[in-house]
């Protein structure tokens, strides 16, 4: 239960991790000398994040293994580390699934405030607001 339950947390951080790195290098200038500075800082944001999730791996009680999925754009890269199976040694996999159950309520809930916290989000916005390809029957949430 314990493994499970760490296993679930870090998840939840490497995921939180992974999109502040996202949020941190989404260009916002169309000039060639800004895409530079957003290659160069979504490489040291790479790096940022597979030493956080090599340390994650390699701490004692630590999960066997973990992944974390980063997209920028239609650009899509893949960081794990550890393996999915420790009896085998397979490694992780990106189509491999994970229960996380709550888990993923208070992760939602802990960026939800951190993006009201950075004044991107209001706590009175609506899904419909933000993502209206959405379906209408979610509109209130």
């Amino acid at each position: 239960m314990r493994k499970t339950v760490l296993l679930l947390a870090s998840m939840a951080a490497a995921l939180l991790l992974a999109g502040g790195v996202a949020l941190a290098v989404t260009p916002s200038g169309t000039a060639a000398g800004d895409a530079k500075v957003h290659i160069t800082s979504a490489k040291a944001s790479d790096a940022a994040l597979d030493g956080a999730l090599k340390g994650l791996v390699a701490r004692h009680g630590g999960p066997p293994g973990v992944i974390a999925v980063v997209q920028r754009g239609e650009h899509r890269e893949v960081h794990r580390f550890g393996v999915a199976n420790v009896r085998t040694g397979r490694p992780m996999r990106v189509n491999d699934r994970m229960r996380i159950a709550s888990t993923a309520k208070a992760f939602s809930g802990a960026v939800a405030l951190s993006l009201v916290s950075k004044g991107k989000l209001s706590p009175n916005d609506t899904i419909d607001e933000r993502l209206p390809a959405l379906p209408d029957a979610w509109s209130e949430v």
